[in-house]
């Protein structure tokens, strides 16, 4: 029995063409998505100024903006704080969103001396939320 294998030419270059249409679509959107992500980022750090501003109001503690940063799994501002309580020899480290005022984690350390450990731990709660 012999087989015979035919290939339809127009077929194949409307499969090509339809596959480097749909390439360059996702070229396309890719490119639209990070050139709003850096718009965001840019947006956020518009707030950086203002929350420093009102962080320096309370006089019981002393605040430490760590970072100001565009959250895009919140689709939102975030601020991450570390806070330094000298009388009860505490620090409260924070990420709270800028927009809602919504507190998305803390952690309390005491002795203030395990500031090594909470920087650390800060820094990755940052990159869980970017």
């Amino acid at each position: 029995m012999h087989r015979s294998l035919f290939v339809l030419p127009a077929c194949s270059n409307e499969k090509d063409a339809k596959i480097i249409e749909l390439t360059k679509k996702v070229q396309q959107l890719t490119k639209e998505k990070e050139q709003d992500i850096f718009k965001k980022k840019i947006e956020c750090k518009k707030y950086e100024a203002e929350v420093i501003k009102n962080l320096e109001q309370n006089k019981y503690k002393m605040d430490f903006l760590q970072s100001v940063f565009y959250s895009s799994k919140r689709n939102s501002c975030l601020m991450a704080v570390r806070s330094l309580y000298p009388k009860n020899d505490g620090e409260i480290l924070y990420i709270e969103d800028i927009l809602t005022h919504e507190q998305l984690w803390f952690q309390n350390y005491r002795p203030i001396q395990q500031a090594g450990a909470a920087a650390a731990t800060l820094n990755e709660q940052i990159k869980l939320l970017e």
